[in-house]
Parts: C-alpha cells; structure tokens; sequence
C-alpha cells in the first residue's frame, strides 16, 4: 500500500536492503520463514510493548506519510503506535524512518553506502559487521546484507528509485546528463537560449 497508493506506484516495496535491480540476486528477507505474531500474540504482551514511537523527519513530507501508513498498519496488527515529527529534540523514540540514499554504481558500492547512511549508533549495535570491499564479489554482498538483515534492527519499506525529467531547452555534449550512478554530468550539459 505504501508503495502503491502512498508513492502512487513511483516506488517498490523492499524485500531487501538493496533493490533487486542493483543488487542481481533474489530477494530474501519475506521468504514465509519468520510469520508475524498474530493478534492475540500482540494482545498479550505488555501495553508498554505494544505501545511505540516511531521518528520522522519534520521536514520530508513524503517520510511523513509513509509514517501515517505506517502507523495505520501498526494500529491494525495491535499496537499502537505514534508518528512524532519534532523540531528540535523530541521525546525518546522506539522506531525511525530513516530515507537513505546509495550510488548505483555497483552492490558493494551501494551497500557501503547505505551502511554509512545507518550511522554509528545502529552499526555498534549490529556488531562487527563491516562494509564489503569495493571489489567484494556479489555473494560477499549478499552475506553482508544477510547479517545486517538477521539481526531484525532494520527493516526495509521501499525503494524509491531518483527520477529525472530534462527539458527541450536541456542539451549534452557527448555523452548522457545523468550517469549510471545516478549523479549528473554537469560538465556535458547546456541550456539553450
């Protein structure tokens, strides 16, 4: 639904770290394994465990949203669960919807990337997990991405590709305006008069 209507269908929804169309490799993570706790499950834990605040940026109105549906899901499984969008320091939180962006120049790459993105807090607590080498091969990727997933710290929504629309009056010199990576060219790019 996220990806569907919140994201009006610009967006997939994330059975891994990386998207499937970087990484090569088949998503894993809701492979049926692990099955969610049933309602009555929810119900029987403690009202301070079912009872979450769940951190957004107040300045991403996009996050937000995806926040609220969120929220709305959560409420329906059970818990209750509270967006808080604060501006400035805000009262603890138990969840953060974090918008992390990685270069698509390869999976060791972009997996680097979205690790430097979780920042020192959420890799002290996965352990010592280290980012694959540049050269790493795609199964060191994939056993990377494996252990950063097994520790249910991170739970991937959606994958929000950057889209670029250029204009008639746009020209490039002799290659394209925006590289495979994602980054633009500015240096083979003009605007007509």
């Amino acid at each position: 639904a996220i990806a569907r209507v919140v994201l009006q269908g610009r967006a997939e929804a994330a059975n891994a770290l990386l998207p499937q169309w970087v990484s090569g490799y088949a998503p894993f993570v809701f492979d049926g394994k692990a099955a969610p706790l049933s309602r009555s499950a929810v119900a029987a834990l403690p009202a301070d465990r079912r009872t979450l605040a769940l951190r957004v940026t107040p300045s991403d109105p996009v996050a937000q949203a995806v926040a609220q549906r969120i929220a709305v899901n959560a409420r329906d499984a059970g818990f209750a669960l509270t967006v808080q969008a604060p501006a400035g320091l805000g009262p603890r939180f138990d969840l953060r919807l974090a918008r992390l962006s990685f270069r698509a120049a390869g999976p060791p790459q972009a997996l680097s990337d979205l690790m430097a993105g979780l920042g020192p807090r959420i890799l002290t607590l996965l352990g010592r997990i280290t980012p694959p080498d540049a050269g790493a091969s795609i199964e060191d990727v994939l056993l990377t991405e494996r252990a950063l997933m097994a520790a249910d710290i991170i739970v991937p929504v959606v994958h929000v590709p950057e889209l670029y629309a250029i204009g008639v009056r746009v020209q490039s010199w002799n290659g394209p305006a925006v590289l495979p990576s994602g980054a633009w060219n500015l240096a083979n790019v003009w605007l007509n008069a």
